[in-house]
């Protein structure tokens, strides 16, 4: 597997940034209200999760892509849990969209890892997700968050 990947430092710089991309979305969710704040809570908890993992090598990117893609998965869990204040439960139930979508893209790049071909994991990762990235972000925004927007 090792032989599929030349440079190591691109891996190393796309694969943290592919999986960023949803759990930076759990970090720092901020604000004044008690909703942001719940937000900004589990933000801040499941950011310091996945800034503990081992950064992957071509033998942990499965292993790293799983606890990455969990990580996201029992976050958003959380954050589904919230009660959004009504003027912003619409857009805020479109951002939690937003974070599946991301998810999505990091389960099929460990689908397509376990499948032995961890080049085109990493592609379909540098491919789709900074789209779906972008759209999270602007999804953020407009609910006013500024780390998950960032």
């Amino acid at each position: 597997m090792a032989s599929q990947h030349r440079r190591p430092s691109a891996r190393h710089r796309v694969l943290p940034a592919a999986l960023c991309a949803g759990i930076v979305a759990l970090a720092g969710c901020g604000g004044g209200s008690s909703f942001a704040s719940q937000a900004d809570s589990i933000c801040k908890t499941y950011n310091a999760k996945f800034n503990a993992l081992p950064r992957p090598t071509a033998s942990t990117l499965i292993t790293y892509l799983d606890r990455g893609a969990a990580l996201l998965a029992q976050g958003t869990a959380k954050l589904r849990a919230l009660k959004p204040p009504g003027t912003k439960s619409a857009a805020y139930q479109s951002w939690l969209t937003a974070l599946g979508q991301e998810l999505a893209v990091i389960q099929r790049a460990e689908t397509t890892a376990k499948s032995g071909n961890t080049r085109a994991a990493v592609t379909l990762l540098q491919q789709q997700a900074p789209s779906v990235s972008s759209q999270a972000r602007a999804k953020a925004q407009a609910l006013g968050f500024k780390e998950c927007a960032a």
